[in-house]
């Protein structure tokens, strides 16, 4: 697997408790509100919106993947290239099994707040999995957040 900078940016992103609960509520791929996520993390409505406009700027995962020709956008969703095939291959995802869910593949998930879009659905979860899987990441106790471990933050720099 070739080392990706961005990996880094998207760990200092979630490290951040707040950041990290917003994202693991995201990850159901329904639309939320920002005043909504607010409620959910316990925190304010500035505080997400201003948490939201951080990830949204950032921008890195869907970017990235698309920058490296991995992805590429599509209406309804992403599609994967043959390129991105050998990266989430490398990464011991298996996108057949994947594709044969009744979940969809790999959708967009409209931010409402921010009105762009994020990658989801079956390839999203797969790969938060995967970073559970690999101890890149680990729940916070009595939370819903995310944390970057150790592992992960020299994970993510390859």
């Amino acid at each position: 697997m070739k080392p990706n900078a961005n990996v880094a940016k998207v760990a200092t992103l979630v490290s951040e408790s707040s950041r990290a609960t917003i994202l693991t509520i995201l990850l159901d791929g329904r639309f939320h509100p920002a005043s909504d996520l607010a409620y959910m993390a316990g925190i304010t409505p500035q505080t997400a919106s201003y948490h939201l406009s951080k990830m949204t700027h950032a921008n890195v995962v869907d970017d990235s993947l698309i920058q490296q020709g991995l992805i590429y956008e599509k209406e309804k969703g992403y599609q994967v290239t043959n390129k991105g095939e050998n990266f989430f291959q490398g990464l011991q995802i298996d996108l057949d099994r994947l594709r044969k869910k009744r979940r969809m593949f790999c959708g967009k998930c409209l931010d409402w707040s921010e009105r762009r879009h994020h990658i989801s659905r079956a390839l999203g979860n797969a790969l938060l999995k995967k970073f559970l899987e690999y101890n890149w990441i680990q729940h916070a106790p009595q939370s819903r957040a995310l944390k970057v471990t150790a592992a992960g933050t020299e994970g993510f720099k390859h």
